[in-house]
């Protein structure tokens, strides 16, 4: 759910229900601080004050903070420069964002913890639910996470058809 879905709705969407990976709000201390130091400052190229907040500008924090991590998770083992083709997927199969560093970035409630690898591109991911209130997201829940479990054997024959559909090999996990 986003804020495109229910504004157009008006009132007939207060108390709409939705599973937000991407919460909205600004209370977030990582939003504070770009609040200060870039846009009262005078610093961004966000035309459109209101959609600071919202549902698609967070999500554009949170890939921010993906790419970020995955870069200094790189430049942890490769050195710090820029990374290769391989450097790099080997980073992003290596991410791993815990609590602790969700709050040191000043994001708590903003992303939960991934831990990406090399058999595992998803990370454990978790959403919210949340319900609009005629103004504004706000979450019912905690961060959620689904069943795997109840899904991995139908996610990986489909994903064994497609590959085989295709011609294409099965990509053996690097090792460390």
């Amino acid at each position: 759910g986003s804020e495109e879905d229910v504004r157009p709705a008006g009132a007939a969407a207060k108390n709409y229900l939705a599973v937000s990976v991407f919460p909205s709000g600004t209370d977030f201390n990582l939003s504070k601080a770009i609040k200060k130091e870039v846009i009262d400052a005078g610093k961004g190229d966000l035309k459109d004050l209101s959609k600071f907040g919202s549902v698609y500008y967070n999500a554009g924090l949170v890939v921010a903070i993906l790419f970020t991590e995955a870069l200094r998770t790189g430049h942890s083992k490769f050195g710090n420069r820029p990374l290769n083709a391989e450097e790099g997927q080997w980073a992003l199969e290596h991410l791993d964002i815990t609590q602790a560093r969700i709050d040191e970035i000043g994001a708590t409630g903003l992303l939960s913890p991934i831990k990406v690898t090399p058999t595992d591109h998803e990370g454990n991911p978790a959403a919210k639910i949340v319900q609009w209130n005629g103004e504004a997201w706000q979450a019912k829940t905690d961060w959620l996470n689904g069943d795997r479990a109840l899904f991995h054997d139908a996610i990986y024959a489909k994903a064994a058809a497609y590959a085989k559909e295709k011609n294409l090999p099965p990509r053996e996990a690097p090792s460390n």
